[in-house]
């Protein structure tokens, strides 16, 4: 964390299979790039990059409900 620091605070990481995939300006642009590399049912994080962890997440996603499919 602390290169990330360095080099990248106040960007958005986008981390899935446990490596950082992007770093971007904005949140949507992390979100655009997770959902093209993983698709809307893998999982990943986006993470901003600050000293104070905030932690950004879809609820529907915690309660699974993106798994669902609707008739």
């Amino acid at each position: 964390m602390p290169e990330l620091l360095a080099k990248y605070r106040g960007k958005y990481a986008v981390v899935g299979g446990g490596e950082v995939q992007g770093i971007f300006d904005s949140l949507e642009e992390a979100y655009k790039h997770a959902l093209e590399r993983f698709g809307i049912d893998s999982r990943f994080i986006i993470q901003r990059i600050e000293e104070e962890r905030v932690e950004y997440f879809s609820p529907t996603h915690v309660l699974g409900l993106d798994a669902v499919q609707l008739s």
